[in-house]
């Protein structure tokens, strides 16, 4: 949420904030962070057990790599809180799954997103990374959104030389997020 507000200001005119990349377990530091610290209480508070969020636990040493924590949580953050916000309204339904995919052949790591929620309509699988778009079908549910999380996510990953994929928009929705083996410049 910080970074968003940093990159608010930076389009305002402001100065952007550097870029502290340090080694980072990405699975423990950041993802697994993230679903203990903010995922879990807005499951709770939607009635919605922890174990309808999947993940292999030998995911946890798969992604080792030198990184911006702050900007690559920023961008977890904004898939988990999209899953939450834009899922069924049977809590039972709930189903959020991330998969790490290290395979030494690639030339970057991938980390699957995938949810069970509301999906996005055919037609719109490019319009959400636009800033300020919302489906029609996010539109009508009684969520707070600006539609400037998935716009902020990709731009994030281009920094960090990865990306930042709709890759189905049905169920299950699933976002890829594509980090490069090596960081910008090849630097350890």
């Amino acid at each position: 949420m910080l970074y968003q507000v940093g990159l608010l200001e930076y389009r305002l005119g402001g100065k952007r904030q550097p870029s502290k990349p340090k080694l980072t377990n990405v699975f423990r530091d950041i993802i697994i962070k993230t679903i203990h610290q903010i995922v879990r209480p807005a499951l709770r508070r939607k009635g919605i057990p922890l174990t309808k969020v999947g993940y292999n636990p030998g995911d946890s040493s798969k992604i080792v790599i030198v990184v911006d924590n702050v900007k690559l949580s920023q961008v977890v953050y904004n898939l988990l809180n999209n899953a939450l916000k834009y899922a069924k309204s049977d809590p039972s339904e709930f189903k959020l799954s991330i998969e790490v995919d290290a395979n030494r052949l690639r030339d970057d790591f991938v980390i699957k997103f995938k949810d069970w929620g509301i999906g996005i309509e055919k037609g719109y699988e490019e319009m959400i990374f636009e800033e300020g778009f919302r489906t029609p079908e996010a539109m009508k549910m009684d969520v707070n959104g600006s539609g400037i999380g998935l716009t902020i996510a990709r731009r994030i990953m281009e920094e960090l030389g990865g990306d930042l994929k709709l890759i189905n928009n049905q169920e299950p929705t699933e976002f890829h997020v594509i980090l490069p083996r090596r960081p910008m410049g090849g630097e350890l």
